[in-house]
């Protein structure tokens, strides 16, 4: 199933994502703003697993159910959620989890980790020798929290931040650094 129920995503057109079902010819795909009062949107003929959604608005959880039809006989999912971020969405920096912030380690490459932000769908991944010359090096579609650095010279200090982004909404964390000797 995607995306993962109780997410956050930014697009205002997606497609959801779900398991085939044994047997299953098609498909009933129900959705709406509200878990009560949900429509039904499509019908998919099976073996296809997905259908996409347009239009999405701005700050909105949605709730949509599928429901797997063989000949006369249904089984329902259970009903899943996801919310679109509003525009003045406030996220929280993240805030560095490997490595510390001012150690040094042997390492010419390394995976560098970060908290996760609740509502962000992407990091921004930014790397350099000079604290105030930082370079976007990687955007990173959240849940993923980490970022690889490779051919590192040694005896050298990195720099490095995240940005969390939902929608048009950013926070930038602080420069963290690692030397490796």
């Amino acid at each position: 199933m995607w995306p993962l129920n109780g997410s956050t995503s930014a697009a205002t057109t997606l497609n959801i994502q779900w398991s085939a079902v044994s047997g299953a010819t098609q498909y009933q795909v129900y959705f709406g703003s509200s878990s009560r009062s949900l429509s039904l949107y499509t019908t998919v003929n099976a073996p296809a697993v997905s259908t996409a959604l347009y239009n999405l608005a701005a700050g909105t959880t949605y709730y949509w159910q599928v429901v797997a039809i063989a000949g006369s006989s249904s089984a329902s999912s259970a009903v899943w959620s996801f919310t679109t971020p509003g525009a003045s969405q406030t996220l929280l920096t993240p805030t560095v989890v490997w490595p510390l912030n001012g150690s040094t380690g042997a390492a010419t490459s390394l995976t560098v980790q970060w908290s996760p932000v609740t509502g962000a769908t992407q990091y921004q991944v930014y790397f350099g020798s000079s604290s105030s010359s930082l370079a976007l090096s990687a955007t990173v579609n959240a849940p993923s929290v980490n970022a690889a650095f490779y051919n590192l010279s040694a005896g050298t200090t990195y720099y490095w931040k995240v940005v969390s982004i939902a929608g048009s909404s950013s926070a930038s964390g602080a420069v963290w650094s690692f030397t490796t000797n």
